[in-house]
């Protein structure tokens, strides 16, 4: 027994002196009932009876009883190790509220000292990793509403630092990788592996783009890239690292089938995920392009063109990619027969957004109000259900819809799609079913002031492995880290919908813990102006 508690939550080990051997260090803090509460540290090295010889020893006093007893006493991480300064021996980060210092071992007195003090440090936890891939390791933490990092001023004295790296599909047997660096390098060395973690050299190469022919389908690829020059020290650079590639056969169009009122559902043979295309990427025989396009699943999409004229057509697709990135082969398209329904018929012609929750539902007759207005009869997919409906006193065809309060209303990535039933049009007239009962509508934004992420919390029982970052602008990345600051991923949104799933994995495809997390969202409106970012936090509960 001894006077100090929490030691087992305080320990590191490394080789804190340079001497080739690895020492520990350990912290206790004094225990509740001591009138002048401190921590203790120390660093300790074993010798030749496996006895601990002190090295080095440090009482911290001045902290607060609030932080050493009450709601940061549990919390992990008051003690951080990891190389500062680039020399042969890391540092100790020592976090005791009120203040965080760093100790370093000083060569030429071989005596460990205080190398940097901050004051008002309100954190127990530091992390510590090269950020920015400069070369230079930061150390960062965490306060009540941000993460601040702070490095030394060390020059960086290795090859230029990489800036960019696009690998994308040419087709199912041909990657192509395009890189840059700032400013450029004589050499780059370009890694291959299976993961991340197996990644072997694929070739050294002066120049900033190559071809991947040696691709098998069913097999995973992932691509790192750095800057090389073996004069310098480091010789590389940090590593850039690419998505996680998963090759299959070309996507086709398999059927395209008429659905009257203009509208066409089109079969794929690969799975299309959860991203809208543009409508630009489907045309018909005319040259036109659908109005709007919706996904009813992973392998068919709702096509609505406006009117369509009787007779043979046939749909072919553009600039299309599935789900993995692989680029549909334009040469196959998919023949239909035109017959529009002659009669008289109930259906839906279009639906219009109206902020900030408001759905204008447009009917090709004018509705009965006994069912029209019958809340329960409007569903929106994939968000819930209406709140209220009431006709339009001008404009009978016309009913007003207004989504749930407890529903997310934004740009989410997806076309909402507003299925209705039970409705009736005057002369007794049934609503079509099918086709004809459903619309979608997309949502845009140009700020980023109204991104939300939904499901927020993510439970165990919402049985996804995804979240869904919502209102963003047409071109967007997001940065994403713990709350610690340690960097995790970033994704980017790029196909103009507003909204990106992400799969919970970090950049080495590991899935992250239960945790908080914080999110940095930038981006440009639709005139390619820079928009103010914004920063949030979100939660996964597992």
């Amino acid at each position: 027994m001894n006077d100090y508690a929490d030691g087992g939550d305080f320990v590191a080990a490394g080789d804190f002196d340079g001497d080739g051997s690895d020492e520990f260090a350990i912290g206790f803090r004094t225990l509740p009932e001591d009138v002048i509460p401190f921590w203790y540290f120390g660093i300790y090295r074993l010798d030749g009876q496996n006895k601990a010889v002190p090295l080095w020893s440090q009482h911290f006093f001045g902290i607060e009883e609030g932080s050493q007893y009450g709601s940061f006493s549990r919390i992990q991480n008051s003690l951080s190790t990891g190389n500062l300064d680039a020399d042969a021996d890391p540092e100790l980060l020592i976090s005791v509220f009120p203040e965080l210092y760093v100790i370093d071992y000083d060569r030429a007195s071989q005596q460990f000292r205080p190398a940097f003090t901050l004051p008002l440090v309100n954190t127990n936890a530091a992390t510590i990793a090269d950020f920015d891939g400069n070369g230079v390791a930061e150390f960062a933490i965490a306060g009540k509403d941000s993460v601040s990092l702070f490095e030394r001023d060390l020059p960086y004295a290795g090859p230029p630092l990489m800036r960019s790296f696009d690998a994308s599909y040419v087709n199912d047997a041909h990657i192509r990788l395009v890189w840059s660096s700032d400013p450029p390098a004589a050499r780059y060395r370009l890694y291959k592996g299976a993961t991340a973690s197996t990644l072997s050299l694929f070739g050294t190469l002066e120049s900033t783009a190559v071809s991947d022919f040696d691709i098998v389908h069913g097999q995973t690829y992932v691509y790192a890239v750095a800057a090389f020059d073996s004069t310098l020290t480091p010789a590389e650079s940090p590593r850039m690292f690419s998505r996680i590639f998963a090759p299959h056969a070309l996507p086709e169009l398999d059927t395209a089938i008429f659905l009257q009122n203009g509208q066409v559902k089109a079969v794929v043979t690969q799975d299309m995920g959860t991203v809208i295309p543009a409508a630009s990427s489907f045309i018909l025989n005319d040259g036109r392009s659908p109005e709007s396009v919706a996904l009813l699943d992973r392998h068919s999409l709702l096509l609505s063109f406006g009117a369509l004229v009787d007779g043979s057509d046939a749909l072919r697709v553009r600039n299309l990619r599935d789900a993995e990135g692989l680029p549909f082969d334009e040469q196959v398209f998919a023949p239909f027969e035109v017959l529009n329904t002659r009669r008289a018929e109930c259906f839906i012609e279009r639906v219009d957004y109206v902020p900030p929750r408001g759905f204008d539902v447009l009917f090709s007759l004018p509705v009965e109000k006994a069912t029209a207005e019958v809340a329960t009869n409007y569903v929106f997919q994939p968000l819930g259900a209406a709140a209220s409906a009431s006709v339009d006193a001008q404009n009978a065809r016309l009913v007003h819809v207004q989504a749930a309060s407890s529903s997310p209303i934004g740009a989410i990535g997806k076309e909402y799609v507003l299925a209705v039933h039970g409705v009736v049009c005057t002369g007794g007239i049934p609503l079509t079913t099918g086709a004809g009962s459903s619309a979608g509508v997309v949502l845009n934004r140009q700020t980023l002031d109204d991104v939300f992420v939904f499901p927020n919390p993510l439970r165990a029982r919402d049985a996804q492995e995804f979240i869904t970052f919502a209102n963003l602008t047409a071109r967007a990345k997001i940065r994403i880290y713990t709350v610690s600051g340690l960097f995790i991923r970033e994704i980017e949104e790029s196909d103009g919908n507003g909204g990106l799933e992400w799969n919970l994995l970090d950049e080495n495809g590991s899935s992250i813990p239960a945790g908080v997390y914080i999110f940095h969202a930038t981006g440009f409106d639709s005139q390619g102006r820079e928009v103010t970012p914004k920063t949030g936090k979100f939660a996964v509960a597992r």
